[in-house]
């Protein structure tokens, strides 16, 4: 048992070795993404595997947008990026 447990830790050590090593390359901790109501998320699935088989390290969250509300999560700082955002961008304030 006490070896059992001092694998486990010595691989969550390993794991957060690579976690601090992708951070110091320029790695984000998270990534937020918004995605309009209307684009079908599951299109996106095999695309979260792939991120995530290629850079562990960062988590993505996603947050919802409902009729052009994918377009202010971006502008008020909410996402980091967008997808399928039906209308064109609002315009920048003067």
């Amino acid at each position: 048992m006490l070896l059992e447990k001092g694998r486990e830790v010595l691989h969550t050590v390993r794991e957060l070795e690579k976690q601090a090593i992708k951070l110091h390359e320029g790695w984000e901790n998270e990534l937020v993404i918004g995605v309009d109501d209307t684009f079908p998320f599951s299109l996106l699935a095999p695309l979260i595997d792939a991120f995530y088989q290629r850079h562990s390290v960062t988590r993505l969250k996603f947050v919802n947008g409902v009729l052009g509300g994918s377009w202010e999560t971006l502008t008020q700082g909410r996402a980091d990026i967008i997808v399928g955002a039906m209308r064109a961008p609002p315009r920048a304030a003067a």
